[in-house]
């Protein structure tokens, strides 16, 4: 039921953000987590952050399509402002006229030169409420500076460009949509990184193509902490925390799966054929639609293809999953194209299962 109060408002003003962002995530989400699917290469935790994903990209819709505190509202003798922004849910804070001291408003130059409202700050006894520019269209900005005038009966003043950058003004608003956009192009390269490097991913050898990467996003991701610097409020320190933290493994997997690509790409070693003994029975994995085997490979490969003889040879265990393998029995072999690799350590560029050889008895017949 709506109350009295929200229907005696004098002026409204939508207060929200492009939905642009918000549905980009969510298709972005949703179609990622199909191709991890329908690829049958990605982990049972890729397809949970997926989906957790795109549920946050669904309530954040929502909430901006049917929140009620989305929107600044003018009374007769008090305002009404979004206090907390978040994705799903915007507390809104009443401020009586009486009680606002300073009104302040920070320039910004606008695309066709003339001078902009780029933030308004009302600042009461107890606190500061700022409203940004990008939530709101210029001409509801400029109206909202001239409503507060007339309400306060205070004239506002401009901020200097140095009051505006200081840390707890709109300086957290800059960081916001860098690291914003940031997430996007590592979330792009993720997919893009994933999608090229399919065909050289099965790499032998230790995994630590996998941590490396992974330090490497996470130290820039700690630089990035350091020149954001404190920021106010807990609202945004959780934001900064999930954005650093969200370039730290998309960027990690963005990364690892580059240098998988290049390791592949770039590689201009002849291939060894191999051919490696079937020790399991294969089983079909409905994810990947493909039936798998597993098998160990001598790391102590020779020219010829051939284990060469040591006293400390290795083997890799490896998963490894093909249509075809459904023939592959146990005694039969695999036959793995086995090439050196660029700089990561040797791949597998091709396998398929070696023919049996008929018997002797019907050869003579």
């Amino acid at each position: 039921m709506v109350s009295n109060e929200n229907l005696s408002h004098e002026r409204e003003f939508p207060y929200r953000g492009s939905a642009f962002l918000l549905w980009f995530w969510l298709v972005w989400s949703i179609l990622g987590y199909f191709f991890i699917v329908g690829e049958g290469e990605g982990s049972v935790l890729y397809q949970v952050l997926y989906i957790i994903s795109a549920i946050m990209a669904a309530m954040g819709l929502n909430n901006r399509m049917y929140g009620i505190n989305h929107r600044i509202l003018f009374y007769a003798d008090h305002i009404v402002l979004p206090k907390l922004i978040h994705l799903w849910h915007w507390e809104e804070e009443k401020i009586f006229y009486k009680d606002i001291q300073d009104i302040r408003f920070a320039p910004l130059s606008g695309s066709d030169g003339n001078l902009e409202i780029g933030e308004i700050e009302l600042k009461t006894p107890g606190s500061s409420y700022p409203i940004f520019y990008h939530k709101l269209p210029v001409r509801a900005m400029q109206d909202i500076l001239k409503l507060l005038g007339e309400k306060t009966g205070l004239k506002g003043s401009m901020m200097s460009m140095e009051e505006w950058a200081k840390p707890g003004a709109t300086a957290p608003s800059a960081w916001q949509w860098r690291m914003a956009g940031l997430a996007l192009v590592v979330s792009i390269w993720a997919v893009v990184s994933i999608s090229v490097a399919e065909q050289y991913h099965l790499i032998l050898g230790p995994n630590t193509i996998f941590l490396y990467p992974f330090l490497i996003s996470g130290t820039g991701a700690l630089l990035l902490h350091r020149k954001i610097g404190q920021v106010d409020g807990q609202s945004k320190r959780w934001q900064k925390f999930f954005l650093l933290l969200y370039f730290t493994f998309y960027g990690g997997i963005s990364l690892a799966f580059s240098l998988i690509y290049l390791n592949g790409a770039l590689d201009t070693s002849t291939a060894i054929v191999s051919a490696i003994p079937v020790t399991t029975q294969a089983q079909f994995d409905e994810r990947k639609k493909a039936y798998c085997i597993e098998v160990a490979i001598p790391s102590n490969l020779g020219s010829d293809g051939r284990a060469i003889a040591s006293t400390d040879s290795l083997s890799s265990e490896m998963l490894l999953c093909r249509p075809e393998f459904e023939k592959a029995e146990k005694g039969t072999q695999i036959k793995l194209s086995i090439r050196k690799g660029a700089f990561l350590g040797p791949w597998i560029s091709d396998m398929e299962v070696a023919p049996t050889a008929a018997p002797i008895q019907e050869a003579n017949e």
